[in-house]
């Protein structure tokens, strides 16, 4: 089961962090060609982050798949 976690160090008001849910498991379950009840997303808002030595807003996104497609690792990024 493919998974995306988001973790970021800002507040996201529930109603956006559904409707953010929903549109990374399209973005995922497009991009992937996988059914959208195949697709994990996680999102972890008031993470403590921290990027050199600064806690501005930022975030961190992982995306973890059982088979990597390398050919497309520049399209991932991308999108």
């Amino acid at each position: 089961m493919p998974i995306l976690t988001l973790d970021t160090n800002q507040s996201i008001e529930p109603e956006h962090g559904t409707e953010l849910l929903h549109k990374a498991t399209d973005l995922l379950a497009n991009m992937l060609d996988k059914p959208k009840s195949s697709i994990m997303v996680r999102i972890n808002p008031g993470a403590h982050l921290m990027i050199d030595d600064s806690t501005e807003p930022t975030a961190y996104i992982q995306l973890k798949l059982f088979a990597f497609p390398q050919e497309q690792a520049a399209e991932f990024v991308k999108t």
